[in-house]
């Protein structure tokens, strides 16, 4: 019997002007691409001086520092003047003028029409040329954890006392207290009772009492503490190198004729906050811009973390321990 064939399907009705057309995706940045290209195409590239020195007192900044904290790349890198300086491995590096930097990322923020951002501080309105003055806001996370503010659960705030009373006798005087920053510079605040006796090498008996107003230690006071304890600034940084020694003396024994990876990387964990804030930075920015001289006028008090160096062009390949740059 042959089969009735199915009536066709009226075609679909054109939609009518009164139909809702579907929301386009709003454009965050519009134009971004094109003021990108204009700025690329008026770009000029630096002609290369093999002989090129910064003046004495220049800021200077490494490569990668330049790429990350004033967020350049190496086309844009290319246009300024640089010089190059052995870094005691086959690699030299090379190195840039912090103000050359700042006003190329200005000028960079200003033709995109993005907000400047240098290193932790988030420009709030466009600054001048570099070195005047100007407001930003402070990137870095918080050296307070949140959860100590919480009226939910409240916590003991700790105890701050900043008393110091310099040494002035002996062969190794205190340099001038003015000169002195008691913080590292990635460790937040607030630190628990085996981070300051870790970082000061200093025993909890010498903390009982701010372990005993708070679970938390202020950082500057155990630091003040630690010092005084030890009989000076200069004292103190002998006391710290000698316990980081007897330290690498015990991992070299206990990873002896082991083939483990970074095995002389300290056995110490700092608390899960310290972890947390240290999470939290990509680098620290003393580490990678240097003054000539700053670290003779800053002198921080002694830590000394271990740095375990990768063979990756610009540093050699030791591991030692070292004052870390932020840190003493």
């Amino acid at each position: 019997m042959p089969r009735t064939p199915s009536p066709k399907k009226a075609p679909a009705a054109a939609p009518s002007n009164d139909t809702a057309s579907p929301k386009k995706k709003a454009v965050q940045n519009p134009g971004l691409r094109k003021r990108q290209a204009a700025w690329r195409n008026q770009l000029q590239l630096w002609s290369i001086d093999p002989k090129f020195k910064h003046p004495p007192g220049t800021k200077t900044v490494a490569t990668k520092a330049a790429k990350d904290d004033y967020h350049l790349n190496d086309e844009e890198l290319q246009t300024l003047p640089y010089e190059k300086r052995s870094s005691g491995s086959w690699k030299p590096m090379i190195l840039y003028a912090h103000n050359d930097l700042f006003n190329l990322a200005r000028d960079k923020s200003i033709a995109l029409e993005t907000p400047l951002v240098i290193g932790d501080l988030k420009y709030l309105a466009m600054p001048g040329p570099a070195g005047t003055a100007s407001v930003a806001q402070n990137l870095r996370p918080p050296t307070t954890p949140q959860w100590l503010k919480d009226e939910r659960n409240p916590q003991p705030p700790p105890l701050k006392d900043t008393r110091y009373t310099p040494i002035t006798a002996g062969d190794k005087p205190d340099p001038d207290l003015g000169t002195i920053c008691w913080l590292p510079s990635d460790i937040p605040e607030l630190i628990s009772v085996g981070d300051a006796c870790w970082l000061y090498c200093i025993q909890p008996s010498d903390i009982q009492d701010l372990a005993a107003a708070s679970p938390w230690i202020h950082t500057e006071t155990a630091a003040r503490r630690a010092v005084q304890l030890h009989g000076g600034f200069y004292a103190h940084y002998d006391r710290v190198s000698k316990c980081r020694e007897q330290e690498e003396q015990r991992l070299d024994e206990k990873y002896a004729g082991l083939h483990v990876v970074n095995n002389k990387r300290s056995d110490f964990e700092f608390s899960a906050h310290v972890k947390a804030y240290q999470a939290n930075i990509d680098h620290d920015w003393e580490m990678m811009h240097e003054v000539p001289g700053e670290r003779d006028k800053l002198k921080r008090v002694a830590v000394l973390f271990p740095l375990y160096y990768e063979d990756q062009g610009d540093y050699g390949s030791d591991w030692q321990w070292m004052p870390h740059w932020g840190s003493f």
